[in-house]
Order: structure tokens, then C-alpha cells, then sequence
């Protein structure tokens, strides 16, 4: 009888404390969302490099967070540059009109600062020095212009360019973000 009691004292202890293991465990991830929501912001440049899906997905959905409308373009530029080069050449009228969409979308870029509006205009100093010191230029708009040159594309070989280009500048690129406003005068935050 007393073993009996004792062993249902024990259950109902083991019932309690895998109750309070799972409210710990449930209040561990609440935390963990919610500092991982407050460090999204900050540390999105980060979380684009380590969860490149997730972080898209979560800005998009829950921060309202989409691609820079004028960066977007110029990658796409990029890519179809890359395509372009691939299928015809780097001499091709088509090759041509893609180098001077982006010698112009370069120069806009350069004096509009579309990375001001998310507050990352360090960032386009990053992209405007790593391509001075690449093409050994004083003036980011002249770099732009040599880098996007069918001459100097031709000289350093595309591949060359290319990977320079796709390593140091467009991951660069891709941080930029616009982040809508919502009905409060605050930025889109749907946590």
C-alpha cells in the first residue's frame, strides 16, 4: 500500500515535470524567435549570407522586405550580360548594348545611392572602393565605366572579370533592400 502510494505520488511528479520541460523548452524558442526578430534588422546582411532562403522568406512575409527596385535591375542586367556572353560572345551587338546598360545603371547608382534609403551607404563605399583598387582608378564612376568597357572586358579576360565581379560585388548588391511603410508611419513589421 504504501509502495502504491509512493509510486502514483512519483508518476504524478514525473507528469509535472515533463510539463515543466516542455513549457521551458516552449518558452527557450519564444525567446529564441523573438531575439532572432530583433537582430533581423541588423544582422541581415549575416543571415543573407548563412540562410539566403529563410532570410528572403522572412523579410519578405514578416518585415516586408523586397529587393531594391534600381539594385535588382542591375543584377538582372548582370545575369544577362553573363548569358549573353556565353551565347554570342563578348563582341556582340547584344554584349555591347548590355556593357552600356551597365556602365549607365553603374553611374545612376553611384550618384542616386539607392543602399541610403536601407540605411547601407557604407556598402556602396565598399562597392566603389573594391572597384577602384580592381580596376586602378581613382574615380568610382571611372572604374565603372573601364570595368564595364567591351576593351577592358576583353583585355582581362571575362571569366576573370566575371568572378570578381560575382565574389566581391554582387553579394554586396544583393544586401540592398526597400522596406515598405505601413498605415502607422512605421516600417512593415508583422511579428
Amino acid at each position: 500500500m504504501i509502495i502504491q502510494k509512493k509510486l502514483r505520488k512519483a508518476s504524478r511528479l514525473d507528469k509535472r515535470l515533463w510539463f515543466e520541460r516542455l513549457m521551458a523548452i516552449v518558452a527557450l524558442l519564444n525567446l529564441s524567435l523573438v531575439a532572432f526578430d530583433l537582430s533581423y534588422i541588423p544582422w541581415r546582411d549575416f543571415y543573407l549570407q548563412k540562410l539566403p532562403r529563410f532570410t528572403q522568406w522572412y523579410g519578405f512575409h514578416i518585415k516586408g522586405i523586397e529587393p531594391y527596385r534600381s539594385t535588382d535591375l542591375y543584377l538582372k542586367t548582370v545575369s544577362a550580360l553573363e548569358t549573353q556572353v556565353s551565347e554570342t560572345g563578348v563582341r556582340s551587338p547584344q554584349v555591347l548594348s548590355l556593357l552600356e546598360q551597365l556602365r549607365n545603371q553603374s553611374i545612376e547608382m553611384i550618384d542616386e545611392d539607392p543602399f541610403q534609403t536601407a540605411n547601407k551607404s557604407g556598402t556602396l563605399e565598399r562597392i566603389k572602393r573594391r572597384m577602384r583598387e580592381y580596376t586602378g582608378q581613382e574615380s568610382s564612376k571611372q572604374a565603372f565605366e573601364l570595368f564595364w568597357s567591351p576593351a577592358y572586358i576583353a583585355k582581362t579576360q571575362w571569366d576573370a572579370s566575371s568572378t570578381f565581379f560575382n565574389r566581391q560585388i554582387a553579394p554586396l548588391i544583393r544586401t540592398n533592400y526597400f522596406r515598405g511603410i505601413g498605415e502607422n508611419g512605421e516600417p512593415i513589421d508583422l511579428f
